[in-house]
């Protein structure tokens, strides 16, 4: 028996098929109208089936069903295959990068962390009253890339600038804050994840006044924060730290201040990140392997290309279409360096820009499919973006056909590695690199090239 769904889908295909008829007609034909119901039926369950695989409609099934002609397979290169420029916002992140590392294939990266404070929504009754007597700075790191035995040094200072946090939307190609007074050089073994540095004789001799820690207002305005700037080593960091005064303990890096009163009663109270900023630079340029360009989460290199259809796919059915971009994983995976980590994204996202178009659509949960060797845009990836145009993107076979009509015209695609948090599913701040194969010309196989397969029924 036929669901009540199929019933009625294969009713509406009888009166689409047949508009001149009746349904009394069909009552007095009992015969015509059964062996008609079955026909409908028959499209019916076809149609239901082919919903399930969006990026498959029109193949396998016959050369009939094609308007104007058979389907013809054909594998586009692109036109536009290069490295851009697309810098990261790192303003705000739960995660503050530091330090400096020096991968053969990515390059040398330095990272310098800017870190504020926000004062607790609440403190012991008479803290604000005692005296200071001293400070510490709880340091957790849950990344690492570079070398893991060797020790990571860094300049630990008071930023001092009013304005440093004023700018918004600050990406990872901006400064870090130029106005700094030097705290201490701190050393630090990757390997652990979390270290604890002594602030006692900078908040009882360098801090101008430590009562700027006891006061709520005066701290806001006075007290802008410390910034971590490399001194030595060979690998990054990455800081945990929660945007939300009062969220402390193990595994967030804080600030905790000391006091004592006139009657010897001892207070401490945990100060928690509230502002953030990161900047990256590429001190220097690595060397990929042979044929393949490098992108990289963070200092924001990403991939740019598009694809042009050829004149006599103008105006044809777009039955089928992957965008397909090989990858090499293996080369990344396998150590250059001596206990050297090097971490790989954990998925991608393609941004699309379109002509005379403001909106973004962005394809997210791509990943590297091992078994392909390559990232792939499907009808499975998620989107993003107004509805009103995502129906004439996605699938990606409707985006081409929109533009075999002429409806839409592609600027670019953008693909980008990111690195969602296991649990949340939000992208962390991280610098790993992801290798792809150029769009070399020449005698090699097409399969480890990057292109566009695309399926079209001829319009004669």
């Amino acid at each position: 028996m036929l669901s009540a769904s199929a019933s009625h889908l294969a009713e509406a295909l009888l009166l689409h098929s047949f508009p001149t008829l009746s349904m009394p007609y069909f009552v007095r034909s009992l015969t015509a109208q059964r062996g008609l119901l079955v026909v409908a039926c028959g499209l019916a369950l076809l149609f239901m089936a082919c919903g399930e695989n969006l990026d498959t409609v029109g193949t396998d099934i016959g050369d009939d069903l094609f308007v104007g002609g058979a389907p013809t397979d054909s594998t586009l290169s692109p036109t536009v295959f290069e490295i851009a420029s697309d810098p990261v916002a790192t303003e705000g992140q739960t995660r503050i990068l530091i330090g400096q590392t020096n991968d053969p294939i990515a390059g040398e990266i330095a990272a310098t962390g800017d870190i504020a404070f926000g004062y607790p929504a609440e403190v012991s009754e008479g803290f604000e009253d005692a005296t200071i007597t001293g400070a510490e700075l709880e340091l957790s790191w849950d990344y690492v890339y570079g070398d893991t035995l060797e020790t990571v040094q860094l300049e630990l200072a008071q930023i001092m600038a009013d304005d440093a946090w004023e700018m918004d939307d600050r990406t990872a190609a901006d400064p870090a804050s130029g106005q700094t007074d030097p705290i201490s050089t701190v050393t630090l073994s990757p390997s652990d994840s979390s270290d604890t540095i002594s602030l006692d004789e900078w908040v009882l001799e360098g801090l101008d006044d430590p009562e700027v820690l006891q006061d709520s207002t005066r701290f806001t305005d006075e007290f802008h924060g410390f910034q971590l700037k490399s001194d030595g080593g060979n690998a990054v960091l990455g800081l945990e730290a929660v945007g939300s005064p009062g969220a402390v303990g193990p595994g967030v890096t804080t600030l905790r201040v000391t006091a004592e009163d006139d009657e010897g009663t001892e207070f401490e109270e945990a100060f928690s990140i509230n502002e953030t900023f990161s900047g990256l630079e590429s001190v220097s340029e690595g060397t990929p392997p042979d044929n393949h360009l490098l992108i990289q989460d963070g200092i924001g290199k990403a991939l740019s290309f598009t694809f042009d259809l050829p004149e006599e796919f103008s105006e044809a059915p777009v039955n089928r279409a992957v965008i397909v971009l090989p990858g090499n994983q293996e080369l990344l995976e396998e150590p250059d360096q001596e206990n050297f980590v090097r971490s790989l994204p954990g998925a991608f996202e393609l941004d699309l820009f379109l002509e005379d178009r403001e909106e973004v659509i962005t394809f997210s949960e791509l990943v590297f499919d091992e078994e392909t060797r390559s990232v792939r845009l499907t009808g499975t990836a998620s989107v993003q973006g107004p509805p009103e145009l995502i129906n004439q993107v996605f699938p990606p076979r409707q985006l081409f056909q929109s533009i075999s009509l002429g409806e839409l015209e592609i600027d670019r695609f953008r693909l980008r590695p990111v690195s969602p948090d296991p649990q949340t599913g939000a992208p962390t701040l991280t610098i790993n690199p992801f290798l792809l194969r150029d769009s070399t010309e020449g005698d090699e196989d097409l399969e480890q090239l990057p292109r566009l397969e695309i399926t079209v029924s001829g319009t004669e």
